[in-house]
C-alpha cells in the first residue's frame, strides 16, 4: 500500500510541475466542496480528506482525497486519487484514476484509465476511445467506443466495445454485450463466473 501512495504522490507531482503556472487555482484542507453554482475557469489542483466538486471547472483537475465526487462538466483531463472516487461528470476530456474504488457515471470524450481495486461503469456511460485497466474487478455497463485493454482479476462486461484485449483471471459478457472487433482474453475463467 505505501509503494502505490509513493507511486500516487509522484504522478501528481510530476502533473502539477508539468502544468503552467500561471491560471491555477489551489484548495486545500480538511473538506473542499466547489457548490454547484461556481465556475472555475483554470486549472484546478485540490488536496484534502473529502472533495466535492459541483459546480463547472474550464480546465484540468487534480484532486486527491480520501473521498472524491464530481458531479459536473470539467472540460479537461481529470486526475484523481484516493480511497473512494465517485465521478458523475456529463463530461470529461480523459479520466485518470488511482484508487480504491471508482464508481464512473459520465461521458468521456477520450480515455479512462484506471489502477485500483473496483471500477463500476453505469449502463448511461460512454467512453469515447479506451478503457485501460490494471484493478481487480471491472464491471463495464457503459459503451466503449475503443478497446478495453490492462490486466485484472475479474472482467464482466454488458455493453457495446469495440474491442477486447485484455489478461484476466475470470471474464463474463452479459446479455447486452456486443463487442465489435477482436477478443482475446489470457485467463483461467472465460465465459465463467466463480
Amino acid at each position: 500500500m505505501v509503494a502505490k501512495q509513493k507511486f500516487l504522490i509522484t504522478v501528481i507531482l510530476l502533473l502539477t510541475w508539468s502544468l503552467p503556472v500561471s491560471g491555477l487555482v489551489f484548495k486545500g484542507g480538511n473538506t473542499v466542496v466547489i457548490e454547484p453554482d461556481e465556475t472555475i475557469d483554470d486549472d484546478l489542483i485540490v488536496f484534502a480528506q473529502t472533495i466535492k466538486i459541483q459546480g463547472r471547472v474550464n480546465g484540468d483537475v487534480i484532486a486527491s482525497g480520501r473521498e472524491v465526487r464530481i458531479e459536473n462538466e470539467i472540460t479537461g483531463t481529470l486526475f484523481t486519487g484516493g480511497a473512494e472516487i465517485d465521478v458523475a461528470a456529463s463530461s470529461l476530456k480523459s479520466l485518470w484514476a488511482f484508487c480504491g474504488q471508482l464508481k464512473f457515471s459520465g461521458n468521456i470524450e477520450r480515455n479512462l484509465l484506471f489502477f485500483g481495486g473496483k471500477l463500476g461503469i453505469d449502463e448511461k456511460s460512454r467512453i469515447g476511445k479506451d478503457l485501460r485497466v490494471f484493478g481487480g474487478e471491472i464491471d463495464v455497463n457503459g459503451n466503449v467506443n475503443g478497446a478495453i485493454k490492462g490486466n485484472m482479476g475479474k472482467l464482466l462486461v454488458n455493453s457495446r466495445v469495440g474491442k477486447v484485449n485484455v489478461s484476466a483471471d475470470m471474464s463474463k459478457f452479459g446479455p447486452n454485450a456486443e463487442v465489435l472487433g477482436d477478443v482475446n482474453i489470457k485467463g483461467k475463467n472465460y465465459g465463467k463466473e466463480n
